[in-house]
C-alpha cells in the first residue's frame, strides 16, 4: 500500500511539472525584432495573427522564422523550409575495370543515366553504355536499369547502387551478348545545390560468349574503379 501511495504521488507531481510548462510562438522578424505571443492562426497563405486580441497581421515576408518555447526546450521550424519535390537528375560515369577470375578482361567504361528522384535517399533511373575491351579490342554497349540509395549528409554522403541490364557487341553488328550485373558503393560529394561527384567502387558481372576448341558461356568479371558526375 506504502509503494502504492508512493507511485501516486511521483505520478502527481510529474503532471505538475509539465502543466506548468506552456508552449508559446514566438516569431521572430527580419528586423530582429521578435513577437512573443501565441500564434493563434493563420490567415490567406501569407499572413499570421499573433493573438485572438491583436488585430496587427503579420506578412510571412517580414517573418524570419518561428519557433515554440518552452522552458529547456526550443523547436524552431523555418519559414522558408524547402519541401523535398521528386526530380529528374543526369548522371555521367567513367571509369576503369580490372579484369578479375578466369575470364576476366580489362576495359574502359561510360555510362550515362538519367535518373528519377523517388526520395530524398532513392533513386531510379534508365542508363546506356560503353565497354572498350581492351585485349579483344572489343565494344559492347549495355542497356540497363540503375537504382541507387544513398544517406543524405550536409557535404559528403555514401551512397550504395546496382544496374541490370543488357549487352550487345556494336563491334558485331550489336549482336546480343548478355546479362551484365553491376553492384557498386561510394560517396557522393555535394560541389553545389544541383550538383555532385560520386567516386565508387564496383563489380561488373558481364555475361558473354567464349570460342575455344568449343564455344560457351561464362562470365567476364570485373572489379571497377567509377567516378561520375550528377547534375
Amino acid at each position: 500500500m506504502r509503494r502504492i501511495n508512493i507511485f501516486i504521488v511521483v505520478v502527481l507531481i510529474t503532471a505538475a511539472t509539465f502543466a506548468q510548462n506552456e508552449f508559446n510562438d514566438v516569431a521572430y522578424l527580419r528586423d530582429s525584432n521578435m513577437i512573443r505571443k501565441i500564434i493563434a492562426k493563420q490567415l490567406y497563405s501569407n499572413l499570421l495573427k499573433p493573438d485572438i486580441s491583436n488585430k496587427k497581421l503579420l506578412e510571412f515576408n517580414f517573418i524570419e522564422k518561428v519557433a515554440k518555447k518552452v522552458i529547456g526546450i526550443n523547436i524552431e521550424t523555418k519559414s522558408d523550409s524547402i519541401e523535398f519535390k521528386p526530380s529528374f537528375k543526369s548522371t555521367v560515369e567513367l571509369g576503369y575495370d580490372i579484369g578479375s577470375g578466369d575470364y576476366g578482361m580489362d576495359r574502359i567504361n561510360l555510362n550515362f543515366i538519367e535518373h528519377y528522384q523517388l526520395k530524398q535517399y532513392l533513386s531510379i533511373g534508365m542508363g546506356i553504355g560503353l565497354r572498350y575491351y581492351l585485349d579483344d579490342e572489343a565494344v559492347l554497349v549495355p542497356l540497363f536499369v540503375d537504382v541507387r540509395t544513398s544517406i543524405e549528409r550536409e557535404k559528403i554522403s555514401p551512397y550504395a547502387a546496382i544496374g541490370f541490364g543488357y549487352s550487345f557487341d556494336a563491334s558485331n553488328g550489336f549482336e546480343g551478348v548478355g546479362i551484365l550485373i553491376k553492384p557498386s558503393i561510394g560517396v557522393i560529394a555535394k560541389i553545389s545545390q544541383e550538383s555532385s561527384i560520386n567516386f565508387g567502387l564496383g563489380y561488373e558481372i558481364q555475361q558473354m560468349k567464349f570460342h575455344y576448341t568449343n564455344e560457351f558461356s561464362a562470365n567476364s568479371n570485373a572489379i571497377s574503379i567509377i567516378i561520375g558526375l550528377s547534375f
